[in-house]
């Protein structure tokens, strides 16, 4: 499994967690709030991302990431 898919696996289980539903029902492409990720649930995501993966979150940057796609990109960049 390479790298991108494993820190994209996280972020889904994660999201999925945050939400309440099954990591396999959420699409990379499709908007976290399609799925009722409101502002209470988004900042439960954050700092779940954040924890797993030791780094922080800008509200600048936050405001760029709507789906676990965008999240996963976000991740690597910082990570590399």
């Amino acid at each position: 499994m390479s790298c991108t898919a494993k820190v994209n696996d996280e972020i889904r289980r994660l999201a999925a967690a945050v939400l309440r539903t099954d990591s396999t029902q959420i699409d990379d492409a499709t908007p976290l709030v399609d799925y009722g990720l409101d502002s209470l649930r988004a900042m439960s995501l954050v700092v779940a991302i954040e924890q797993q993966f030791s780094l922080t979150i800008t509200d600048n940057e936050l405001e760029r990431l709507h789906t676990t796609g965008d999240i996963t990109e976000y991740v690597l960049r910082f990570k590399q």
